[in-house]
């Protein structure tokens, strides 16, 4: 079963969800064993859905001027966290 939404995208509902420990990159592919898996069952599927949606609602959005506003001290840190994330 499918549904057109107010954007015009058609979206499957609840039919197939995918669970993964994997960031979707290729880093994390090639360096670290991920686990995936394929759900076929509408009312996991669903309960996942339900689940995302409570997460979303207590999501804040975060843009780049956030990070422009830290201190400077904690920048530096973030950049040599980024530096150094290939060797770990």
């Amino acid at each position: 079963m499918a549904e057109i939404n107010a954007s015009g995208v058609l979206q499957a509902l609840c039919m197939l969800s995918w669970l993964a420990s994997a960031n979707l990159d290729i880093r994390s592919f090639r360096l670290n064993f991920e686990l995936s898996t394929f759900v076929h069952s509408t009312g996991l599927n669903r309960d996942i859905e339900a689940w995302l949606d409570r997460l979303l609602s207590d999501a804040a959005e975060v843009v780049a001027d956030d990070f422009k506003q830290l201190p400077p001290g904690t920048r530096l840190v973030n950049a040599a966290a980024h530096l150094l994330s290939p060797l770990f």
